[in-house]
């Protein structure tokens, strides 16, 4: 089937949160096109048993950009394509790039299998429903000319004449700069709205909890059951499950100075992949006493163990304790800070500390 409308005409009312003001738009000179195809069949099995199955596949949607008008409560003035000037950045010219847009709440692809058994008045009916590509209805207003340009200008998001996102490349200079030359991690960010991120925080994953157990049994000498727990991870992200350390290819250069790669480096390389940004890589490795060894082999700034060592004379297996937090503690002298911080041996007074 094939069903077009045009010149349609369409009012919103809302509250947008973005300028705390009711929104009042009008979208008119709207073009819809309706289209698929439906297919069904009834398959008699026996004379007491049937077998039904429907599916559609189809697309509804928007293939022009409307005409906008719309108006703010905070101030009750009306924009949109008939009003000022497109090249004037200050008038109250604005439009709508709504072109591809789809209809809300009906799936567009959907599909059952219904079974049917009738014989001497028992009836038995059992029907299986899927339903994809059900969209929510669109915004108008993150779709206004003046929202792309102020996302852009924000550089959140790089548009095509059309209104769509497009993959932007900057210099590493540039991205450097704008990250404060460090790295901005977005792995739990939702891939599709990046501008808003509304999922829950991650603070435990369930391939950690595997990981855990590979250790504890590692540690406890279960070396089946470690692999066990291991592999659950390694298979889940399609490598290869392991039954021994010779099969494992660590995929990096190995300094002679480091010695043989063992199962417990093969634990500390899938939780460094896992965890990846998680912050759970120097505890990951003072736990299973690897720090030292780990920042000998491939931490640049790390010579000797001696880079390692504080004036103390002791390795800084813990983080330090905050200066505001030595300063605000009368009870916590120089000798309370945790080795390879301390000033001296023999704790020096607490000034030198907190220096």
């Amino acid at each position: 089937y094939y069903s077009r409308l045009d010149n349609v005409t369409e009012w919103q009312n809302f509250f947008y949160d973005d300028v705390n003001s009711f929104s009042y738009v009008s979208l008119t000179g709207t073009n819809k096109e309706y289209y698929g195809l439906e297919l069904g069949a009834r398959i008699k099995v026996t004379s007491a048993f049937d077998v039904k199955l429907i599916g559609t596949i189809s697309d509804a949607k928007i293939i022009n950009n409307s005409k906008l008008a719309y108006m703010e409560s905070i101030d009750g003035v009306m924009h949109g394509d008939m009003y000022g000037d497109p090249e004037d950045a200050n008038s109250n010219y604005d439009r709508i790039y709504n072109k591809g847009m789809r209809d809300n709440g009906t799936p567009l692809t959907a599909a059952s299998v219904g079974l049917s058994y009738h014989q001497s008045g028992w009836f038995l009916d059992l029907n299986c429903n899927y339903y994809d590509r059900i969209y929510l209805s669109y915004s108008p207003c993150y779709r206004y000319l003046t929202t792309l340009k102020n996302r852009q200008k924000a550089g959140e998001e790089t548009f095509d004449a059309n209104g769509n996102p497009v993959k932007k490349t900057i210099s590493l200079s540039a991205f450097n700069t704008s990250t404060d030359n460090g790295v901005c991690v977005r792995k739990f960010d939702d891939p599709v709205n990046k501008t808003y991120c509304y999922r829950d925080i991650v603070l435990l994953n369930r391939s950690e909890i595997y990981l855990v157990a590979a250790e504890a049994n590692l540690m406890a000498g279960n070396t089946s059951l470690f692999w066990s727990y291991l592999n659950a991870v390694r298979t889940r992200a399609g490598l290869a499950a392991l039954t021994s350390i010779a099969a494992y290819d660590p995929q990096y250069a190995v300094p002679s100075t480091f010695g043989n790669i063992t199962e417990l480096d093969l634990l500390l390389d899938e939780r460094a992949r896992e965890c990846y940004a998680e912050k759970t890589r120097f505890v990951d490795l003072r736990r299973t006493k690897q720090l030292v060894r780990y920042n000998l082999a491939f931490n640049s700034s790390v010579s000797n163990v001696n880079s390692m060592t504080g004036v103390d004379g002791e390795i800084k297996w813990l983080r330090p304790i905050p200066s505001a937090e030595m300063n605000n503690n009368n009870a916590l002298t120089s000798s309370d800070q945790n080795p390879g911080y301390r000033s001296s041996s023999s704790a020096a007074d607490s000034d030198d500390v907190k220096e």
